[in-house]
């Protein structure tokens, strides 16, 4: 990476992180250190599980803690990212005669795309909304039946196209684990190693031994980094507690589920952006390598000589699978 390029992303990297605190406190921190802990500690030593309105109550302020644990996570697991590859600064160039290996089919990147535009527009509009008393958010929230409707419609195709996703490859991993069984899905799907918790908390620390002791192992990889199996993972359980939400009150509006279903809805909402301005976009287009964006998110394609210094187990596999038909 050249260093101009390497600077810049750092830069971009940084102040992502800022801004994703700030968005993470005033979305749901701010509750949280207002009283809302006290509340909660209240919560659980008086539970009454049958009641909506407690959970109503217990998801409106635990939730806030799970979004302080991840960003925590987030921040401190960048910063090691960005500590490693910071020693590298101007030292890695890719050769136009190096291998290439496709990471993302056309297919794949064509969903990308789409799930990124619809993404930014559900958030964008639905938190311009809950921020819209805001004085500096009055100036672009300029018509509630515009954000509703935008917001809306860009919710439900959303929810199509993770519906298609789901079906489209659902049916591919039943009908490999019918043939090949599990350890044939895993080979084929490497996102399902994310069950793999052992691998993944093992990788995890890795990075942050690495990035105080140069000469430590470095995480070992599949074709999928803890970036791609959260931003998976993470984006599917969020949009189906979004979306079942979303349709409550399209239905029923806010008071759906005695505001169980708004509750949840916005602070998974705000869990979801959080992981998207902390994690995701840092790691996956703005840390000094990739800047200023992946490649791979454009032309599907990986150096192979990237592959082999983050992905070693998917690079194994290829080498091993070349081997074999020769």
């Amino acid at each position: 990476m050249s260093k101009a390029r390497g600077i810049a992303g750092f830069i971009v990297t940084i102040f992502l992180i800022g801004f994703g605190w700030v968005f993470a406190y005033y979305a749901a921190l701010d509750d949280l250190f207002a009283g809302g802990l006290l509340k909660l500690l209240s919560l659980i030593r008086h539970p009454e599980l049958t009641s909506i309105v407690w959970w109503r109550d217990f998801i409106w302020y635990f939730w806030p803690v799970v979004i302080l644990l991840f960003s925590l996570f987030a921040t401190t697991y960048v910063i090691a990212m960005l500590s490693v590859e910071l020693r590298y600064l101007g030292l890695e160039h890719h050769s136009k005669e190096e291998g290439y290996v496709v990471k993302y089919t056309v297919f794949q990147r064509i969903q990308y795309y789409l799930l990124y535009v619809l993404f930014f527009l559900v958030a964008f509009t639905g938190f311009v909304m809950y921020f819209g008393n805001n004085p500096y958010i009055k100036y672009i929230y300029v018509s509630r039946e515009l954000y509703t409707t935008l917001h809306v419609v860009s919710g439900v195709l959303l929810g199509a196209l993770a519906l298609f996703h789901v079906g489209y490859y659902g049916t591919q991993l039943l009908i490999t684990i019918r043939k090949k069984g599990w350890a044939g899905a895993v080979e084929k799907f490497p996102l399902l190693r994310v069950f793999n918790f052992n691998e993944v908390l093992t990788n995890i620390s890795r990075l942050y031994i690495l990035a105080f002791n140069p000469k430590g192992p470095g995480p070992e990889w599949d074709k999928y980094d803890i970036e791609s199996l959260l931003h998976y993972w993470g984006e599917y359980f969020g949009m189906t507690v979004i979306g079942v939400t979303g349709v409550a009150m399209i239905f029923y509006g806010a008071s759906a589920w005695a505001g169980f279903a708004w509750a949840f809805h916005v602070r998974e909402a705000a869990l979801a952006v959080a992981i998207w301005l902390l994690l995701i976009l840092p790691l996956a287009h703005f840390r000094p390598s990739r800047f200023p964006v992946d490649k791979a998110f454009l032309t599907g394609k990986v150096p192979l000589s990237e592959v082999k210094r983050e992905n070693p187990l998917w690079y194994k596999r290829l080498y091993s699978r070349l081997k074999g038909e020769k």
